[in-house]
C-alpha cells in the first residue's frame, strides 16, 4: 500500500534522521576524542607529609582520569639543595614547592603559568598583592600559594601580669614605653630578663634578618630598585630602621634589652626568660613542645603607624618544573590551579594542616578565626621583597648587624657593605 507523506511529514523525519546522524557521530568522535586525551603522570615534591594531599590528588584524579599524580614529602632542612641537585641530574618533579622568596634565584627552573589557563590580572585579584610582588615578574605567574605565613607577636602572659602590663602593646612606641618595665638588669647593667628578642644578629634571634627587613618596609624603604639592578636599603629611610632596630642591643641605649650572648630567642622565651618574640604561625608548636605549661598568646606585629599597617609574610607556592615543557606544563598548571584557586580544595588542605589561608576568599572567611584571624589580617597588608639569593641575603644582613652591635663598624658603613654585597649578588 503506498503511503503518501505530507511536506511537513516529510521534513520531520528528514529531521529525526539528521539527529540520528548527529547523535551517532558525537559517539564515535567523542570516544575518539577520549582517545586521544593525552595521558600523563606527574611527580609532585613537599615538605608535608602524603596525608595532607591524599584527598586532594584523589578528587582531581577523578575529575582528570587521565592523570596520575604521585607525592613525594622531601625533608625541609635539606629541600632546595634535594630540589636542585634532583633537577640538575634531570630526575626531579614535575610540581614542587617554592618560598615566596626564591623567585629571582630559581625562575630558570620553572615552566611559567600560562596567560590562557589563568591571566596576570585575575592572579592579582583572587590573591593579596604580596604573592604577585613574590611569585610574578613582567606579569608572569610563576608559582601559587595555599597559605601565606606572617611576622606576629608572641608574648608571655604571666610575664606581663607580674610586670602589671595589662595589655599587649600594638605600636612601635607602646612597646618603647614599656619596655623598661618588663626588662630586668642586674647591679651591672646586664640583662637578667629580656623584654623583647630584638636588635640581635641570627646568632640569637632566628627572625632576626626578617624583622630588619619588615622595619625598613615599614619605614618605607625598599631592598632593591625597581629595575632589581642594585640594593637601595643602605638610603636614609633604610638606616632609620637599622639604627632603630640594633639601639635594643646597645648597652649605652635606654632601650637596651638583648645580647648575642643571650640564649636563643625560642628558647628564651619558653625558658620565660624574655616577654616577648617576633615570630611566624609556623613555631607555635615548636614553642608549645619546648614548654607545654608555657601561658603565652599572640598579637598582631607591632606598627609604626597603625593605621598603615605593613607586615612581613614568609611562605611556599606551587610550580611546575621547566622540563616539563609545552605539552605537559599545562596539565601540570591544571592540577595546581585545582588545588590553590579552587577555594573548596584550598579549605581543605588549611583544614588539614592548621595554617593561615593565601586566597581572598578564604581569607574573609577567617578573618574572625580565633587562632587564624590576626594571620589571616596580616596577609592583605604583608610584603617581603625579591632577593636575589635568600640565604645569603640574610648571611649578609646578618654580618651588618652584628659588625654594628660588636662596635667594628657604624651603621652608615655597614649599610653600605652590605648594600654592595647584595648588588654583587644581583649581578652574578
Amino acid at each position: 500500500m503506498n503511503r503518501k507523506f505530507t511536506k511537513g511529514q516529510i521534513i520531520m523525519m528528514a529531521a529525526g534522521a539528521l539527529v540520528v546522524v548527529l547523535v551517532v557521530l558525537v559517539i564515535i568522535f567523542g570516544l575518539r576524542h577520549k582517545d586521544n586525551i593525552p595521558k600523563f603522570e606527574f611527580s609532585f615534591w613537599g615538605i608535608e607529609s602524603l596525608p595532607v594531599y591524599e584527598k586532594i590528588i584523589a578528587d582531581y584524579q577523578k575529575l582528570r582520569p587521565n592523570i596520575t599524580v604521585k607525592y613525594r614529602q622531601v625533608g625541609e632542612a635539606n629541600y632546595e639543595n634535594d630540589l636542585i641537585n634532583a633537577l640538575a641530574a634531570g630526575q626531579g618533579p614535575d610540581i614542587f614547592m617554592v618560598k615566596n622568596s626564591w623567585l629571582l634565584k630559581h625562575r630558570n627552573k620553572i615552566f611559567p603559568l600560562p596567560e590562557n589557563q589563568l591571566s596576570f590580572f585575575k592572579f592579582q585579584q583572587i590573591f593579596p598583592n604580596v604573592v604577585s610582588q613574590d611569585f610574578t615578574l613582567n606579569e608572569i605567574v610563576y608559582a601559587a600559594p595555599l597559605s601565606i605565613d606572617s611576622l606576629v607577636l608572641y608574648y608571655n602572659k604571666n610575664f606581663f601580669d607580674q610586670k602589671s602590663v595589662a595589655l599587649a602593646p600594638t605600636t612601635w612606641q607602646e612597646f618603647l614605653n614599656i619596655l623598661p618595665q618588663l626588662r630586668e638588669l642586674n647591679y651591672a647593667g646586664e640583662i637578667v630578663k629580656s623584654a623583647a628578642a630584638l636588635g640581635g644578629s641570627t646568632k640569637t634571634i632566628s627572625r632576626a634578618t626578617d624583622i630588619l627587613k619588615l622595619l625598613m618596609f615599614q619605614k618605607g624603604a625598599s631592598l632593591l630598585d625597581p629595575e632589581l639592578k642594585r640594593a637601595v636599603f643602605n638610603e636614609a629611610k633604610g638606616k632609620e630602621a637599622f639604627d632603630f632596630y640594633t639601639k635594643f642591643a646597645n648597652p649605652a641605649s635606654p632601650y637596651y634589652t638583648w645580647s648575642d650572648s643571650l640564649a636563643n630567642s625560642l628558647n628564651s622565651f619558653s625558658q620565660e626568660n624574655t616577654a616577648i618574640i617576633f615570630d611566624y604561625y609556623s613555631e607555635v608548636q615548636n614553642i608549645k613542645a619546648k614548654n607545654p605549661f608555657l601561658n603565652f598568646a599572640i598579637s598582631p606585629m607591632l606598627q609604626f603607624d597603625s593605621g598603615q599597617a605593613v607586615n612581613f609574610a614568609k611562605y611556599w607556592g606551587y610550580t611546575v618544573a621547566a622540563k616539563a615543557g609545552s605539552l605537559r606544563g599545562p596539565w601540570a598548571w591544571d592540577f595546581i590551579l585545582f588545588m590553590t584557586v579552587n577555594d573548596q580544595v584550598a579549605d581543605m588542605y588549611l583544614t588539614a594542616t592548621k595554617k593561615p589561608p593565601a586566597l581572598r576568599t578564604l581569607i574573609n572567611n577567617y578573618i574572625n578565626d580565633p587562632d587564624l584571624g590576626i594571620f589571616a589580617k596580616q596577609a592583605l597588608t604583608s610584603r617581603s621583597g625579591l632577593q636575589p639569593d635568600d640565604i645569603k641575603v640574610d648571611q649578609i644582613f646578618s654580618e651588618m648587624i652584628a659588625s654594628v652591635i660588636n662596635g667594628r663598624l657604624n651603621s652608615a658603613k655597614a649599610l653600605q657593605q652590605a648594600t654592595d654585597q647584595v648588588t654583587l649578588l644581583l649581578k652574578q
